[in-house]
């Protein structure tokens, strides 16, 4: 029972933890615009609702700073953690009274809520749990997308990070439906660049040495034939080294490269799986 009230309370840290960056965000006009440009807000002041935040916020660090936290006071935690929550879904329920003419009230009220607890839930989980991160990213759980302006909603450039609850419901019954739908797996539209960035973040969270490499010529020639975009053709290859050792007269290198695949005639844009090995005596 203990490892269980143990279990319990390590969980309410983590979950209350989330939510410790919007101290930062709210500490001020200043720091709030910067915030919100990072969601494609253009606000230049900070309205009283969403810096009546503060006081949530602050509940929930000084739980976490006074250090006696167990199982008895976990249910305290977890209520001022729905209370932040509840005031945050509330933000979108009647904005008109606050909201600068600078942001469009309906886009406003549809999407900022959901956006600001999926972002600080992005971000805790890249930041403070960076493996269950690199692998919600590569599987294509966590996504993150550019976002162009849009005048007509009166938004600006950001990157969206997002969680994908729906797919997620499904991973298990279909997993593939997961990478698919977040990579455009199987269509001309295949996104080898964000593939290819969370591959290289996945290697390097959990402790591979990853290099990107030229692929050599006749490799490359043989993978890339047929090509219908010459221009679409990579030369580097992703490499993940599983052994190495540089430092003896016996010098090696082993492990798997990942090369993105170019659309031909025949098959969509992919990715191939190249297992290496290398060595000499210096």
């Amino acid at each position: 029972m203990e490892n269980n009230r143990e279990t319990l309370v390590v969980l309410a840290e983590e979950i209350a933890s989330v939510f410790v960056p919007l101290k930062d965000a709210l500490a001020g006009p200043r720091e709030f615009t910067a915030f919100m440009a990072e969601l494609g807000w253009d606000i230049l002041t900070l309205p009283a609702p969403v810096q009546n935040l503060g006081a949530a916020v602050q509940g929930i660090i000084d739980t976490l700073e006074a250090g006696d936290l167990d199982s008895a006071s976990v249910p305290g935690l977890m209520a001022k953690i729905t209370g932040l929550v509840s005031s945050i879904k509330d933000l979108g329920t009647n904005p008109a009274g606050w909201l600068p003419g600078t942001v469009d009230l309906n886009e406003f009220k549809n999407e900022f809520p959901a956006q600001l607890i999926q972002t600080l839930l992005v971000e805790y989980l890249e930041g403070n749990q960076a493996k269950v991160g690199r692998v919600l990213s590569a599987i294509g759980i966590i996504r993150v997308s550019f976002q162009a302006a849009q005048p007509a909603k009166k938004r600006i450039p950001y990157f969206k990070k997002e969680i994908a609850l729906a797919d997620l419901g499904n991973f298990f019954t279909d997993p593939t439906a997961v990478f698919t739908n977040a990579y455009q797996w199987g269509t001309p539209a295949f996104k080898a660049d964000a593939l290819w960035d969370n591959f290289f973040r996945l290697g390097s969270a959990f402790g591979f040495t990853v290099r990107q490499e030229a692929i050599h010529p006749a490799v490359k020639a043989a993978l890339t034939n047929g090509a219908i975009d010459p221009s679409k053709i990579k030369p580097l290859q992703l490499k993940f080294i599983l052994l190495e050792d540089n430092s003896s007269p016996l010098h090696f290198s082993t492990g798997v490269a990942v090369y993105l695949l170019p659309q031909t005639a025949l098959k969509m844009p992919g990715i191939a799986f190249l297992p290496f090995a290398s060595g000499g005596v210096a």
